[in-house]
């Protein structure tokens, strides 16, 4: 029973180091849901590849899109980072599979190293372009949730024990 308990608390503490250990590495991180960061100047797409567009405030209403000209897409382009050559993009508007942020999607015309400009959007992030580093504050805010649910079915299974007959009983608080 103790050792049970022993895991349980241990589980306790993982869940909190990786939830702190979560904040601190979005502070760190250049992601479209962190406070304090910018996108980045050019992200590497793929010919044919389809991408999602996200910015920090998520879709535009359905007032502001439609004050753009277009109700259910938008216009973009891609600026190549090394001949300049503009690619415009036609950005489609869907809430299915996109993040909180998503925007919409498009398809990529060319590969490289490319700034992706719509108007009427201010800052946008490509959250799945081809060179975008691992989420380690993703990857901990998930450790916290499984640790955290492991602590609490350990504890609860903590507060019963067997009696002579097999049967399970609460213990006298």
């Amino acid at each position: 029973m103790r050792r049970l308990a022993a895991v349980a608390w241990a589980l306790v503490a993982v869940a909190i180091v990786s939830m702190i250990g979560s904040r601190v590495a979005n502070t760190a991180e250049e992601r479209v849901f962190s406070a304090a960061a910018s996108p980045p100047p050019y992200v590497r797409l793929k010919s044919g590849v389809s991408y999602t567009v996200s910015r920090p405030t998520g879709a535009p209403s359905a007032y502001a899109v439609s004050s753009l000209g277009a109700p259910a897409s938008l216009d973009c382009g891609l600026i190549e980072k090394t001949t300049l050559r503009t690619h415009p993009v036609h950005l489609v508007a869907s809430a299915a599979g996109t993040s909180i942020y998503g925007v919409g999607t498009f398809v990529s015309p060319v590969s490289g190293q490319v700034k992706v400009i719509c108007s009427g959007l201010g800052p946008i992030w490509i959250d799945d372009a081809e060179e975008v580093p691992f989420d380690y504050a993703g990857a901990l805010v998930l450790l916290t949730v499984v640790s955290g649910f492991a602590a609490a079915s350990v504890l609860l299974v903590l507060g019963y024990r067997r009696r002579s007959d097999g049967g399970l009983e609460a213990y006298p608080h």
